[in-house]
């Protein structure tokens, strides 16, 4: 059986000579003498492969990183439970106008008593619109502040600047909340009249 003689040194000048394919035969010829070696080699390039990726996935905040971001969204979280309890009084408001109006115009116009209530029907109108208004202005400040929270904790997950995002979004909060105030204030102004005392 003929025996293999080991290869020649290449030399530096002649190895930049040889063609793509002679390059190729003698990579599949290493790989040929060397399975081990090639095995290890694509192991190593695999495991490459799999740092950078990792690399891209976003790295999950530590407890710190929690904590800070829970210290930066209480103020949001307080504004969220006050919106939250003026819709309440809001919705407690509305009911009450309705049930007024309910009344007023279950009255018969044979009845001279109580006839002249009736006349009360376009400021309780008022008085609804002005409130219905005022409880869609803090149900968008609610959204708005639920947002700011949602926003804070993604952008931390993810690594992403949040600043110029969650200060637009509390500024249209406090917005929409000073709107609904407004309304509810002058609800409050033609909410009182003599009529009201009267059944």
């Amino acid at each position: 059986m003929p025996r293999c003689l080991p290869a020649k040194p290449v030399l530096q000048s002649q190895r930049s000579d040889l063609p793509d394919q002679d390059c190729a035969e003698g990579r599949h010829a290493q790989d040929l003498v060397h399975p081990a070696h090639s095995r290890h080699l694509r192991k190593l390039e695999d495991r490459a492969k799999m740092e950078n990726v990792v690399q891209l996935i976003p790295v999950t905040p530590s407890i710190d990183q929690l904590a800070r971001i829970i210290g930066n969204v209480a103020a949001p979280a307080f504004l969220l439970g006050a919106v939250a309890s003026f819709i309440s009084v809001l919705v407690s408001r509305i009911n009450r106008v309705v049930d007024r109006a309910q009344f007023l115009h279950g009255i018969t116009d044979g009845d001279a008593s109580k006839a002249y209530l009736k006349t009360d029907i376009p400021r309780l109108r008022h008085r609804a619109s002005l409130l219905n208004r005022s409880l869609f202005c803090s149900i968008l400040s609610a959204i708005l502040t639920a947002l700011i929270i949602i926003v804070a904790f993604i952008s931390a997950l993810f690594n992403v600047a949040h600043e110029y995002g969650v200060a637009m979004l509390f500024m249209a909060a406090l917005l929409m909340f000073c709107a609904s105030l407004i309304d509810l204030a002058r609800e409050t102004r033609i909410a009182l009249h003599d009529n009201d005392l009267r059944m």
